[in-house]
């Protein structure tokens, strides 16, 4: 089993729309004058490259290189943690990516 046939066939469905109190580790680009949630996922949808996005109530970060999960992240010393991730980018970029040819495995010669 490859790498690509994993996500696709198994990890690419559980990728949530949106999380609260969770951090999904966009850290490409850092985006100012953010003040919500809302704010923040519009500037990842009005970017081409965006995958997915990060807000922490101060700051906005998309990933544009990646894609993570990440982990839950406890809303605390005021910051309160949303994540998203936009499926059908994240859907075309994989459409994209080369397919695995000619594996050859460790053992074989």
């Amino acid at each position: 089993m490859t790498y690509a046939e994993l996500f696709k066939d198994f990890l690419s469905e559980r990728i949530p729309v949106q999380l609260e109190e969770w951090d999904n580790r966009s850290d490409d680009l850092a985006i100012g004058n953010m003040t919500t949630v809302e704010e923040c996922r519009a500037a990842c949808k009005a970017r081409e490259d965006c995958l997915q996005s990060r807000f922490n109530g101060s700051e906005c970060n998309l990933g544009t290189k990646k894609i993570m999960i990440g982990e839950k992240k406890q809303n605390k010393d005021g910051k309160q943690w949303h994540s998203s991730w936009n499926k059908t980018r994240i859907a075309e970029w994989v459409s994209k990516q080369d397919s695995c040819h000619d594996i050859k495995f460790p053992f074989q010669i």
